[in-house]
């Protein structure tokens, strides 16, 4: 025969066992929370983390295919071709032909990006003209200016 204590005791466990379950819970929430707030607050204070598509061509380039750099808010960067012309999509050609990638470092409007090949490494400096929500206006080696509107 089963007395109260044993029937008391159960419950209790039980109560027990649903609170820890319940606060365990309640506080991996607050923390998914608290990372997307870290991410819009990040966003927010590097407006350079985004993609850019470059709006003048120094090369001179037809318009068949459109110059993206692509920076993320991990640190990294990546600049890619991407192909506009219908032409070349029928021929077969891969929409996306990778140019470089590497990581991206912004400091007192200076912007660094080491690309990274196979056995080395380069590094480009450029000063930081003007940036907003849709422009980003950088300054190369020789006060060569670079027009990017996002993209």
């Amino acid at each position: 025969m089963k007395t109260p204590i044993t029937a008391f005791v159960k419950i209790g466990f039980i109560c027990t066992a649903l609170v820890v379950v319940s606060s365990c819970n309640s506080n991996s929430e607050e923390k998914t929370e608290s990372k997307k707030e870290d991410v819009k607050t990040t966003s927010k204070t590097q407006p350079i983390v985004r993609k850019w598509s470059l709006a003048d061509d120094p090369q001179g380039h037809d318009k068949a295919t459109k110059v993206v750099l692509s920076i993320e808010e991990s640190g990294y960067f990546i600049i890619y071709d991407t192909i506009i012309d219908p032409k070349f999509a029928q021929a077969g050609i891969s929409k996306i032909q990778p140019i470089s990638k590497g990581q991206w470092n912004l400091k007192d409007k200076k912007l660094t990006l080491n690309h990274l090949q196979a056995d080395s490494s380069r590094s480009e400096t450029f000063q930081v003209a003007d940036i907003t929500d849709k422009k980003l206006i950088i300054i190369g080696a020789n006060n060569k200016k670079h027009t990017y509107i996002a993209y």
